[in-house]
């Protein structure tokens, strides 16, 4: 039987709308870890759990993460609109998820300029979690971390905070495009075409088919509010309709980035035809 893994010293309070707190466990390891009382609510821990094993199920690279507990009496404060403090015990069962840490010798960036872009080991990650957070019905910019590999300047893309996915902390899906993209637009560059389109979109179709209803039953109950029932069958419905779901959210993207799908809509039968010039 496994340890169970409990947090042992508060190290600071991170960036972000639910002021998670980086803490160290008794295992050894940094976690960026969110408790339910956060001030956007304990739906986004529901939505970090199912992220994670799902986006980790279809190959995209995402930090481990597990439930942990604090084992020393610790509130913790929260901060709204810069003035409104509350606190709320610690002592509740809180998502964590491991800190992205850099190699020997090497940097952790939060941000690449486009002449790096080129040097991203697994930039293909890229289009999946494209594809990924439109079923996920993503509310915000992906978030994603650059792990440089110091012996040979390269950089291997990691994907953090998915609090947003399935609809924000609310579950509400909204029809507003461009919201699943990463705000580094170079990184898409040479990565669209149908048979990786098609790849993704099989292989997220399969995952969330098989393992998405028993995933909600092992989702601590304190961890969402609301008919968690219901997001588990919107879930599977956006899955069964993705590539509709894929072309409608492309249909609706701002140039540059849409020209990036004009060559292969052709062979695309899902493929809706967009207004403008001929191609």
């Amino acid at each position: 039987m496994s340890k169970q893994v409990v947090a042992e010293r508060i190290l600071r309070t991170m960036p972000g709308g639910t002021q998670s707190r980086l803490a160290l466990c008794n295992d050894g390891i940094q976690y960026v870890t969110k408790c339910p009382q956060n001030p956007q609510g304990p739906n986004v821990l529901a939505n970090e759990f199912i992220a994670a094993r799902l986006m980790s199920a279809v190959g995209l690279p995402v930090p481990p993460s597990r439930a942990i507990r604090y084992n020393f009496d610790h509130k913790c404060v929260f901060e709204l609109n810069h003035q409104e403090v509350f606190e709320e015990p610690a002592c509740d069962l809180h998502f964590a998820s491991e800190l992205v840490m850099p190699t020997p010798g090497g940097r952790l960036y939060s941000f690449l300029p486009s002449s790096f872009i080129s040097r991203i080991e697994n930039r293909d990650m890229f289009l999946g979690a494209f594809v990924f957070d439109i079923w996920a019905g993503s509310t915000d910019v992906r978030q994603a971390v650059y792990v440089e590999n110091n012996d040979t300047k390269t950089f291997r893309v990691v994907f953090i905070d998915n609090g947003h996915l399935f609809g924000g902390p609310h579950w509400k899906f909204s029809l507003k495009a461009g919201t699943a993209i990463c705000l580094e637009k170079d990184v898409y560059a040479n990565l669209f075409n149908p048979e990786a389109i098609e790849a993704w979109i099989f292989q997220i179709e399969t995952k969330v088919s098989e393992l998405l209803p028993d995933l909600i039953k092992t989702v601590p109950p304190q961890w969402y509010k609301g008919d968690i029932g219901r997001l588990r069958e919107i879930l599977l419905s956006r899955a069964r309709s993705l590539r509709s779901l894929f072309w409608d959210e492309i249909a609706n993207l701002r140039e540059p980035l849409r020209s990036s799908f004009r060559g292969i809509y052709e062979t695309s039968h899902d493929a809706p035809v967009l207004p403008g010039r001929a191609y």
